[in-house]
C-alpha cells in the first residue's frame, strides 16, 4: 500500500471512529505527563487525560500535541491530526488509526505517544550547499538597509608628440536601498576631463524576489539575460527570471536526488566518483540529498549511510551528466520588454524557456521581437553514456521579408578522471549562418560568418604533463574573407611552486608568418609573491611580471611591475608598468602607473610615447538594525557587527583568517564585511579586542543567509561576570555548614554556547561561607545538595565591581 493510499485509508478510518460512542460512562479528566517521541528526541508536557475507572487511557488534550506536531510531520498527517482533534481531543484509538503509538503507565499515572519515522517531514539537504553547524545562529536580511559603495579614481595622461599632460577624475557611486525585500539601485558616475565635467546615472532599477514563486521581479533599466543565437541590448522595461538567476544556477549544480529514511542516528557519506564529497551527521528521520556536484560525462554516485552501530547501507547509480541540463520538470527562464531607453518607437522583447524532459535531455526555445525584426530558435542538450550533445536552430526575419536561419551542432565526450585518468577529454562543434540570418536588428551585411568550425582535444600525459590539441575555423560570407588556427598546448608542473607551459600556434591559411610559439615559465615564492617570464618566437621577444605581497596586522599590502616586449635582439623596449595596492578593513587604494616606449635600437635610443599614472581605491558607507559601518565597497550584500553601545570600550573584527580580516570597527563606526552574494550562505565570525577578562558575551557565531543587496546589523550584548561571596543561614540562623550548594540562574544568559556556563556548585566552610565566580546581573536559586527542598534566592544587581559580598542568605523548606 502506499503512503498515500494509507492515509486515505486512515481518513476514513478517523470519520467512522469520530461517530462511535464509548461503553464506559465513568471517566475522569486528570492532568498526567505525557512523553512525545519523536525520532531523534523526547519531550514531555502535561496534558489532560481522560481516564477509565479501569484504569484505561481513552484521550489526550489535543492542542498541545498537535501544536507541536504541526511542523515536524509530513502535511497529510498534520491534516489527520487537525481533523481528528477538532472536539479538542484525541482518543488512542484515532492516535493508532494515523499510525501514532499511545502507552500508558497506570503505576506512575504517565503516558507516551510515540511517532514512527514514516510519518516524518521530510527534509531536503543540499549536498553542494552549506552545512550550518550547530554552534552557529541563523541570522536573515534586515527589513530596512542601505548600502552605498564608492569607487574613486584619479589619473593623468601624457604623450609625447603632443608634450601636454591630461587630467581626469571618476566617481562611481552604487547605491542600493533594501525595504521588504524590494531593493533600489543605480550606478551614478561622475566624471571630469580637463575642462568638462559629464554625468551619467546607469542602472537604476527597482528588484522584488518573490519568494512564494521562486521569482525576481525587475523594473527599470535592464541588460536582458541571452542564449543561443540571441543578442542583448540595453533596455528602459520590466523584466523577470528565476530568483536565484546566474550562468551558474540557472543550469543547476546536478541532476540527482537521493531519499533516505533512517531509523537511527547515522552518517551519509556522498561518494561521487570515488571522491568524499561530504560527510553528513543525521538524526533518525526522512530526508532528500540534493544539489550533486557533478562533472560533464559520466558520474559514478554512492551514499554510504554508516548508523551508530556501525552497519552499512549503500545506495547509488550512475548517471551521465552536462552542465546545461536540468532537473526532469525544472524550468529555466527568462523575459525582458521594454523599449531602448529611452525612445517609445524602438519596442523590444525577448526571453527564452528551457524545460527538463528527462535526466539526460534538456530542450528549450527563445524568442526576439523588435518593431522590424524577428528571431526564434530550439536548443535541445542530450547526454549520453558516450558524450553530450547540443543542438540550436534559429530563424530571424528582419524588415518582414528578409528571412534567414541558423544552426549549430555541439559534442563533448568526458568520463571521470578517477575511473578513466588515461582517456582524453574532447569537444567539437560546427555552425552554420546563412546570407540572410540576423543575430540583431542592428546587425550589417558586412563580415558576418558562414562556418565556424571548433575542435579541442585534452589529453592526460605521463610524467605530469598535460597536453592540448586544437583549430578554430572561420569562413566569412563576404569575400574570400576566413581564418584558421591550429595550436598545441604543452604544460608541467615543476616542483611545488612551478610550471612551464608551451604553447604553439600554426594558421594553415596564411603563406607568410603564419607561426609562433611561447614559453611560459611561472615561480610562486611561499604566498609572498610569483614571477612569470614569457618568450615569444619569433619575435625574439620577453615579458618579465613580478607580484608580492604581505599581511600587515589589519592591512594588506601588494604591489605588481611588469616588462613588456624587451627585445633580445637590440635592447628594446615596450614599455614598463606597476601598481601598488593598499587594503584596510574598511577600503581599498591603489597606485598605478605604466610607460610606453617607442623608437629602434635600445632603450637609451628610445623615447616615452605615453605616460600613464593615477590612483583608484574604494569603500563604502552602511547601515541596518540601527548600525552604521564603514567597510569595502560592495559588490552585494553586507553585515554591519558592533558591540553594546553598555560595553567597555572595545574593538569588533568580523571574519579574521589567517592575518586578514573582513572588517574591524573604528571611531567612524561598526565593523561592516562586504564578502557576501546573494542567496549564498557564509558563516560571520565576531571577536571583541580588549574586552575585560570578567566579561560574558553573547554568541558570536552566525550563519547569514543573504538576499539581493541585502544588509543585516548585528549588536553583540554582554555582562560582566563577577565573584561572588555570602554567608548561608537556616531557619533558626545558624551557619549551614560543610554542605554543598548549587546555584542556579532563574533567567537565560546571553553566552556564547562555547562559554563555561553561569552558575554551578559551590561548599560551604565551617562558618557557612561560600564563594562562586562567573556569575552575571540577575535573579538566582541556591539549593543545598542533599535536601534540595531546602533552597533560598538572591539578585546580584549590575555592578563595576569585580568582586561582590551578597552578605547572609537564610534558605528555607
Amino acid at each position: 500500500m502506499t503512503r498515500r493510499a494509507a492515509f486515505v485509508l486512515a481518513a476514513l478510518l478517523l470519520t467512522v471512529s469520530a461517530t462511535a460512542q464509548t461503553t464506559d460512562s465513568q471517566q475522569s479528566t486528570v492532568p498526567i505527563p505525557v512523553r512525545l517521541e519523536t525520532p531523534g528526541r523526547s519531550r514531555i508536557i502535561v496534558l489532560d487525560a481522560r481516564i477509565t475507572s479501569e484504569m484505561d487511557l481513552r484521550s489526550l488534550q489535543a492542542a498541545p500535541i498537535v501544536e507541536m506536531l504541526r511542523d515536524i510531520v509530513a502535511a497529510e498527517v498534520a491534516l489527520l491530526l487537525e481533523e481528528a482533534s477538532i472536539d479538542g481531543w484525541l482518543s488512542t484509538g484515532e492516535l493508532t488509526t494515523i499510525g501514532m503509538t499511545a502507552r500508558f503507565d497506570t503505576a506512575d499515572l504517565a503516558a507516551a505517544v510515540t511517532v514512527p519515522v514514516d510519518l516524518m517531514a521530510e527534509s531536503v539537504i543540499e549536498v553542494a550547499g552549506s552545512n550550518p553547524l550547530p554552534p552557529y545562529r541563523a541570522l536573515y536580511p534586515s527589513l530596512f538597509a542601505v548600502g552605498l559603495p564608492v569607487n574613486l579614481e584619479f589619473n593623468a595622461v601624457r604623450t609625447r608628440i603632443a608634450e601636454t599632460t591630461g587630467y581626469g577624475a571618476e566617481a562611481i557611486f552604487r547605491p542600493g536601498i533594501s525595504v521588504y525585500d524590494v531593493v533600489l539601485e543605480s550606478q551614478i558616475t561622475l566624471e571630469r576631463s580637463g575642462d568638462e565635467t559629464n554625468t551619467s546615472v546607469q542602472d537604476t532599477r527597482v528588484v522584488y524576489d518573490y519568494e512564494p514563486w521562486g521569482l525576481r521581479l525587475s523594473a527599470g533599466q535592464l541588460q536582458p539575460a541571452a542564449r543561443g543565437f540571441q543578442s542583448t541590448r540595453a533596455l528602459a522595461g520590466v523584466s523577470v527570471v528565476p530568483q536565484r538567476f546566474s550562468p551558474a544556477s540557472a543550469a543547476g549544480s546536478g541532476l540527482y536526488s537521493q531519499q533516505i529514511v533512517l531509523d537511527a542516528k547515522s552518517t551519509a557519506n556522498v561518494i561521487i566518483n570515488d571522491r568524499l564529497i561530504r560527510s553528513i551527521p543525521l538524526e533518525p528521520g526522512i530526508y532528500r540529498l540534493e544539489e550533486f556536484p557533478l562533472s560533464p560525462g559520466l558520474n559514478d554516485i554512492r551514499i554510504d549511510v554508516i548508523d551508530e552501530f556501525g552497519d552499512v547501507e549503500t545506495v547509488g547509480r550512475t548517471i551521465p551528466y552536462a552542465r546545461q541540463l536540468l532537473l526532469p520538470g525544472a524550468y529555466d527562464f527568462a523575459l525582458a520588454a521594454g523599449v531602448e531607453p529611452w525612445d517609445v518607437a524602438l519596442p523590444f522583447l525577448t526571453g527564452y524557456l528551457r524545460r527538463g524532459v528527462t535526466e539526460a535531455i534538456t530542450a528549450g526555445t527563445t524568442l526576439q521581437l523588435g518593431r522590424h525584426y524577428l528571431l526564434s530558435s530550439l536548443d535541445a542538450i542530450y547526454a549520453t553514456p558516450v558524450g553530450t550533445v547540443s543542438g540550436d536552430v534559429a530563424l530571424s526575419t528582419k524588415e518582414w521579408g528578409r528571412t534567414g536561419f541558423a544552426n549549430r551542432l555541439t559534442y563533448r565526450f568526458a568520463l571521470p578522471r578517477a575511473r578513466y585518468p588515461w582517456l582524453p577529454t574532447v569537444s567539437t562543434s560546427v555552425q552554420y549562418r546563412n546570407p540572410g540570418f540576423r543575430p540583431s536588428e542592428t546587425v550589417s551585411d558586412v563580415g558576418r560568418t558562414k562556418w565556424t568550425n571548433t575542435f579541442t582535444l585534452i589529453q592526460p600525459m605521463p610524467w605530469d604533463l598535460a597536453l592540448a590539441v586544437g583549430f578554430s575555423q572561420r569562413l566569412y560570407h563576404a569575400g574570400e574573407d576566413r581564418s584558421g588556427l591550429a595550436y598545441v598546448n604543452l604544460g608541467r608542473r615543476v616542483g611545488r611552486n612551478g610550471s612551464v607551459r608551451i604553447v604553439g600556434e600554426y594558421d594553415f591559411l596564411k603563406t607568410d608568418d603564419n607561426w609562433g610559439v611561447q614559453i611560459t615559465f611561472n615561480m610562486r615564492f611561499g604566498g609572498v609573491g610569483s614571477a612569470s617570464t614569457t618568450i615569444n618566437t619569433p619575435e625574439r621577444e620577453v615579458d618579465i611580471v613580478g607580484t608580492a605581497g604581505t599581511d600587515l596586522g589589519r592591512y594588506q599590502v601588494s604591489g605588481d611591475a611588469n616588462i613588456q616586449n624587451f627585445r633580445l635582439t637590440d635592447g628594446g623596449l615596450g614599455g614598463v608598468g606597476g601598481s601598488a595596492r593598499f587594503t584596510g578593513p574598511a577600503f581599498s587604494t591603489a597606485l598605478f602607473g605604466n610607460v610606453r616606449l617607442v623608437g629602434e635600437g635600445s632603450i637609451g635610443d628610445q623615447q616615452y610615447d605615453l605616460v600613464r599614472y593615477g590612483v583608484r581605491g574604494g569603500t563604502g558607507l552602511y547601515y541596518a538594525d540601527r548600525v552604521f559601518g564603514f567597510g569595502r565597497a560592495a559588490r552585494n550584500s553586507f553585515a554591519v557587527v558592533r558591540a553594546d553601545p553598555a560595553m567597555p570600550k572595545n574593538r569588533v573584527v568580523v571574519n579574521e583568517s589567517g592575518g586578514v580580516v573582513d572588517g574591524r570597527s573604528s571611531f567612524l563606526g561598526a565593523a561592516t564585511s562586504t564578502a557576501y552574494s546573494a542567496y549564498s550562505p557564509k558563516a560571520l565570525q565576531a571577536q571583541l579586542t580588549g574586552l575585560p577578562a570578567d566579561y560574558s558575551i553573547g554568541n558570536t557565531s552566525f550563519l547569514y543567509y543573504p538576499r539581493y543587496r541585502s544588509g543585516v546589523g548585528v549588536t553583540i550584548a554582554g555582562s560582566r561576570r563577577v565573584y561572588v561571596r555570602g554567608t548561608l543561614l537556616n531557619a533558626e540562623g545558624a551557619p549551614v555548614a560543610l554542605s554543598g550548594l548549587l546555584v542556579v540562574p532563574l533567567f537565560e544568559p546571553e553566552i556564547d554556547e562555547s562559554e563555561t556556563a553561569v552558575g554551578g556548585w559551590s561548599f560551604t566552610d565551617e562558618n557557612g561561607v561560600f564563594e562562586i565566580y562567573g556569575l552575571v546581573p540577575g535573579r538566582y536559586q541556591i539549593m543545598v545538595k542533599g535536601s534540595e527542598e531546602r533552597s533560598s534566592l538572591f539578585d546580584l544587581e549590575e555592578t563595576e565591581e569585580r568582586f561582590v559580598e551578597i552578605g547572609t542568605v537564610e534558605v528555607y523548606e
